[in-house]
C-alpha cells in the first residue's frame, strides 16, 4: 500500500484458490505478486487442500495482483472465489505467508 494512501481508499478482499495449489509454490507467488504491487495482507494453506488469502490495497493494485497471480500458477487453479472482508482498525503493513 502506498505511504500517503489513505485508508478510505483501501479494498479488503477474501480469496480462496481451489485446485493443485498446495506444494507449487503458489503462497509464494502470492506475496511476490502483492508485494510488487503494494498490497498487504496474508495467503495460507487449507487443510481441505485450499489456499486462502486476504488482501488489503487499492482495487486496481489487487486486480494487479490477481493478474499476476493467474499468469504464474493459472494451470494450478480450477477456482477462484472472492468475496468482500472486514477492514481491520489497524491494516497490515506487509504480506505475510502464514503457517
Amino acid at each position: 500500500m502506498e505511504p500517503n494512501q489513505s485508508a478510505a481508499a483501501v479494498t479488503a478482499i477474501r480469496i480462496v484458490w481451489e485446485g493443485r495449489v498446495q506444494g507449487v509454490g503458489f503462497r509464494a507467488v502470492v506475496q511476490s505478486a502483492a508485494t510488487r504491487h503494494r498490497v498487504t495482507g496474508w495467503v495460507r494453506n487449507c487443510p481441505d487442500g485450499s489456499v486462502e488469502s486476504c488482501l488489503f490495497g487499492v482495487p486496481a493494485a489487487i486486480e494487479q495482483t490477481l493478474d499476476d497471480v493467474s499468469r504464474a500458477r493459472g494451470i494450478h487453479i480450477q477456482s477462484r472465489r472472492t468475496s468482500a472482508a472486514a477492514i481491520p482498525a489497524a491494516l497490515p503493513t506487509t504480506f505475510e505467508i502464514r503457517w
